[in-house]
């Protein structure tokens, strides 16, 4: 398998080194399109080989250097994509278009970028435009992180091809995609959450979000009565076991991607079936992250054949 067909991989960056005060390492790099870490080396190196082998004398030490800078002068490859975001929150998605080079002027200095890699950045905004595994790889503290998610990889595939007007080629095997597995476990809870919501005049408690002691995603109150709502979704071919909720104080929403509902039917447990979702996301498209949305858009182109 050559470079040119290898499959995408997709990263992010931290673009906070240590640069000097009112710098905005993320927006230097976005305004001269480039993706770049520090470390830099005096006299400037001229190969990857010969920055390697100084840094690794000079940085041996800092395990973050080794790992940033891996990724930068070897792993990524020209085509990847690489998310980051400024210090005001707002998300860019870019696109590796050559390779490394060693900065030493006075303004890469200030800024403290030094090893960079030309890059095509495109703006995003704000997180509902995001896919969920690339807000959470931004928790750690490493510089640059791999994200190993092929939905998400996909995702940032037909976005970046929406924002600069490139076209997008599905990969085989997304022809004619069903909305439903298209989206990612955060992307399903969203649209089960929307759904309760709008068919059951619902509010929901997001302070009851992801309690890991709890046998449901969150908690909703409904707006006529005051009922309690549980809801609980698993994506992929994960089945829900009804079982599990009978003694829920209140109302059991359990929505599986796959359909798979195991044990007996409760009086307190309500399954959702696939299709009534997956229509229910297809005509209610405006109510949806804007993520969601984007991917209602290549379902729909799909099986469209376009």
């Amino acid at each position: 398998m050559t470079q040119a067909t290898l499959p995408v991989q997709l990263w992010r960056i931290n673009l906070k080194p240590d640069s000097q005060q009112g710098v905005d390492a993320a927006t230097f790099c976005i305004d001269r399109s480039i993706v770049g870490i520090g470390w830099a080396l005096d006299p400037a190196p001229t190969t990857k080989e010969d920055y390697w082998t100084r840094g690794r004398a000079l940085y041996k030490k800092g395990r973050s250097w080794s790992a940033a800078a891996n990724a930068i002068l070897h792993r990524m490859r020209v085509g990847d994509l690489i998310w980051t975001r400024n210090r005001q929150g707002v998300y860019y998605l870019g696109k590796i278009a050559d390779e490394w080079r060693h900065e030493v002027g006075p303004d890469y200095v200030v800024a403290d970028i030094a090893n960079v890699r030309p890059c095509t950045w495109a703006k995003v905004g704000a997180m509902d435009n995001v896919p969920g595994s690339v807000i959470n790889s931004f928790r750690p503290a490493s510089t640059v992180q791999l994200v190993s998610d092929p939905s998400a990889a996909l995702y940032s595939q037909l976005l970046f091809g929406e924002l600069t007007g490139q076209p997008f080629t599905p990969p085989p095997g997304k022809v004619a995609a069903d909305i439903l597995q298209l989206l990612s476990a955060e992307d399903l809870e969203d649209v089960a959450a929307v759904y309760l919501q709008v068919t059951r005049r619902c509010i929901m408690f997001p302070s009851t979000c992801k309690i890991s002691t709890m046998a449901v995603e969150c908690l909703f109150t409904t707006l006529d009565d005051g009922q309690r709502l549980g809801l609980q979704v698993k994506s992929g071919w994960t089945p829900i076991n009804q079982d599990d909720y009978a003694s829920f104080d209140g109302t059991a929403y359990l929505f599986a991607a796959s359909g798979k509902y195991l044990g007996s039917p409760h009086p307190n447990c309500v399954c959702l079936a696939p299709e009534t979702m997956r229509s229910f996301v297809l005509e209610n498209s405006r109510l949806m992250p804007g993520k969601i949305q984007r991917w209602i858009r290549y379902a729909e182109s799909t099986h469209r054949g376009t």
